[in-house]
Formats: C-alpha cells, sequence, structure tokens
C-alpha cells in the first residue's frame, strides 16, 4: 500500500513539472527573411519565405528508411512581393494540415492547405464577409475593409 502510495505521488510530481514541446516560432526572429513553422506533425515542418509569402513543406526522414527532402506548396493567388522581411507570417489553426497566411501588410490572408500527397496541397484567398454580402463592395475581395 505504501509502495503504491509513493509511485503515485512520483507520478503526480513527474506531470505537474513536465514541460511542453517548445514553440519553434517563438525563438525566430519574426523579421528574418525565412522562417519554420511547426506542422504537429512529427515529420513535417513548413518554410516561409516572409518577403514573398511562398511556402515550402520540409519533411526529415526521422526513422529507418525515412525520406528528407523540401518541396514547395501552390503559391497563394494575390500575395505578391514584398521589400522587407517579415511581411508575411503564418497561423496554425486546430487542423494540422491548414494554415492561415496572413499579409501583415494588408491584412489579406489565405487559406493554405499542405498534405503528404502534393495533389492534395491549395492556397486559397479568404474573401471579406463584405465582399460575400454585397459583390463590388471592396476593390479586392481579399482586402480588409479601411
Amino acid at each position: 500500500m505504501r509502495t503504491a502510495l509513493i509511485a503515485a505521488l512520483l507520478l503526480c510530481t513527474g506531470v505537474a513539472f513536465a514541460q511542453a514541446q517548445p514553440d519553434l516560432s517563438a525563438t525566430q526572429n519574426p523579421n528574418a527573411p525565412y522562417r519554420l513553422f511547426s506542422t504537429h506533425n512529427v515529420y513535417n515542418l513548413l518554410l516561409l519565405n516572409t518577403v514573398d509569402g511562398s511556402i515550402r513543406t520540409v519533411q526529415w526522414g526521422g526513422g529507418k528508411g525515412g525520406a528528407t527532402f523540401s518541396r514547395p506548396l501552390p503559391k497563394c493567388v494575390g500575395a505578391t512581393q514584398g521589400t522587407k522581411a517579415g511581411r508575411y507570417t503564418l497561423q496554425s489553426t486546430q487542423n494540422v494540415w491548414t494554415f492561415i497566411l496572413l499579409d501583415q501588410d494588408t491584412g489579406s490572408t489565405w487559406y493554405v492547405q499542405w498534405s503528404m500527397n502534393a495533389d492534395n496541397d491549395f492556397c486559397l484567398p479568404v474573401p471579406a464577409i463584405e465582399s460575400i454580402a454585397n459583390p463590388g463592395a471592396l476593390d479586392t475581395p481579399n482586402t480588409p475593409p479601411k
């Protein structure tokens, strides 16, 4: 009985002091030309070009016979070449395969989906609600109201 009580106490203490996996984005320079974002998939990261918004998947092998490679995701239509690093950033969502790309200069957003199969990858603009309810209300459907 006493042994079980001590084991339970040690287990609770270990859980209380356990640390979560570090967030890579918190340790990176937000104004760097390239940033890595965690996908919550053990072997995959997203490499963002913060100047032009282009994204590449980076897969590392991690195990026996595991492949290591990088491949581009489809270009986000409407994302423009910036002149400074840090213009674009990624925000993860609850879905492992989905991110939101944000143009921090204009507020434009894109829905980015990546997968293990390149045929399922895409990047689509997120239209402002005003443009859906009233077409022509905004100059471009992906620009937030002023």
